[in-house]
C-alpha cells in the first residue's frame, strides 16, 4: 500500500506548517468515526446529555470575549518572544509566505474548532459511558476523584460548573478534557511548552464556546493565530532580510525535492512487489 508524501508537491514548502496548523492528522479511521458520529446523534440525540448543534452560534457582545480573552493574548505574546528567537526556521517561512499562506492558516484555525470542539467533544461524550459501563464505574470514580478536580485546579475554576458536572454531566467535563488532550498533543511539534500551553488555549476555547457558543470560538481561535502570525512575521523582519529568507527557503526546498524523489523511488520498487 502507498504510503502519504509527507513533503506535498503541492503544498511545498510549506506542507508541514499546513498540516500543523491543522493539529489533526486526517486519516481514514478517524474520517470514518468523524462521518458515524453526526449520524449516530441525529438519529438518536439522547444519547448525549448536550443537543448537537446546541453551541452552533454566537451569544455575547464582542466586548466581553475579548475581556475574556486579553490574557490569552498577552501570554501569547510572551511565549513568542520567548520562542521564536531560538528559532529562524518558522520566521523566514513567515516572511516569505506570509501573505499568501495566512488564508489557509485562519482556515485551519476553523478547522481545528469543528473537529476539537464539536466533533470528537461529541465523539468522546458518546463512547465515555459505555467505558464508564465496561469499567464498572472506574472511569467515573477516577474523573471525579483526580482528573476533573485537577484540570479544575489548573483552570483556576473558570470551567467549574462544566468540570464538575454543575451544569451538564461528569461525562461533558470528560469528554472535554479528551477532546482537549486531542487537540494539546496535535501541538507536540512546538515543544514541551508549545504542548503544555496548546492545553491551556485548548480549555479556554471551550469555555469561549460555552459561554458564547462555537462560532465565538472559531473567531477567538482565528484572532489568536492571527496575532501569532503577524508578530512572527514582524519578528522576521528584525532577524533577516527577505532575501536571506529567500536563500534559506530555496535551500530547504532542494531538500524537500530530493526527499521527495527519494520517495518517490521507494513507492514505485513497493508497487512493483
Amino acid at each position: 500500500m502507498r504510503q502519504i508524501v509527507r513533503f506535498h508537491p503541492i503544498l511545498s514548502p510549506f506542507s508541514q506548517i499546513e498540516l500543523r496548523a491543522g493539529c489533526c492528522t486526517l486519516n481514514c479511521p478517524l474520517i470514518l468515526f468523524l462521518l458515524v458520529i453526526p449520524a449516530v446523534l441525529l438519529i438518536w440525540p439522547s444519547l448525549v446529555p448536550l443537543g448537537f448543534f446546541q453551541f452552533w452560534g454566537w451569544r455575547g457582545s464582542l466586548l466581553n470575549i475579548t475581556l475574556l480573552i486579553w490574557p490569552l493574548l498577552a501570554l501569547g505574546l510572551f511565549f513568542t518572544l520567548l520562542y521564536i528567537p531560538t528559532s529562524r526556521r518558522f520566521a523566514h517561512y513567515a516572511l516569505v509566505y506570509g501573505r499568501r499562506r495566512l488564508l489557509i492558516f485562519l482556515l485551519a484555525s476553523i478547522l481545528e474548532e469543528l473537529i476539537f470542539r464539536w466533533l470528537l467533544f461529541y465523539g468522546a461524550a458518546l463512547l465515555i459511558p459505555l467505558v464508564n459501563v465496561i469499567s464498572f464505574g472506574l472511569l467515573k470514580w477516577f474523573y471525579s476523584t483526580v482528573l476533573g478536580p485537577l484540570a479544575d485546579f489548573l483552570t483556576l475554576h473558570q470551567l467549574h460548573v462544566y468540570l464538575s458536572g454543575t451544569q451538564y454531566s461528569w461525562v461533558v467535563g470528560l469528554a472535554l478534557i479528551s477532546s482537549n488532550g486531542s487537540f494539546r498533543d496535535g501541538h507536540k511539534y512546538q515543544g514541551r511548552l508549545g504542548w503544555a500551553w496548546a492545553w491551556f488555549c485548548g480549555m479556554v476555547l471551550f469555555l469561549v464556546m460555552f459561554r458564547y457558543g462555537l462560532f465565538a470560538a472559531m473567531f477567538v481561535h482565528c484572532c489568536y493565530n492571527l496575532f501569532i502570525w503577524l508578530l512572527n512575521w514582524l519578528i522576521a523582519r528584525l532577524q533577516m532580510t527577505p532575501e536571506e529568507a529567500q536563500t534559506l527557503l530555496q535551500r530547504e526546498q532542494a531538500e524537500q525535492q530530493a526527499q521527495l524523489a527519494s520517495f518517490s523511488i521507494g513507492s514505485r520498487i513497493v508497487d512493483t512487489m
